[in-house]
């Protein structure tokens, strides 16, 4: 996860009330100018014990939330 997020947003998983920094992003060299912001989307982590107990459908899919990155043309 991007260190030039707060360091309270640098997180993809929760387990067990612990926020962590399981799923990351690489860049090559060349394409690092190219990035313009990362950003985590929320939904999924922290969230997902309590929606698989009363929702089987896909907003219980992942127990992770999304990396997004931004690219300039």
């Amino acid at each position: 996860v991007d260190e030039r997020l707060p360091e309270a947003e640098r997180y993809s998983y929760v387990h067990d009330c612990r926020a962590e920094a399981l799923d990351h992003l690489l860049l090559s060299p060349a394409l690092l100018p190219a990035m313009s912001r990362v950003a985590v989307s929320r939904g999924n982590a922290g969230v997902y014990g309590r929606r698989e107990a009363e929702d089987r459908s896909a907003l219980s899919s992942s127990d992770h939330d999304g990396l997004v990155l931004y690219l300039r043309p």
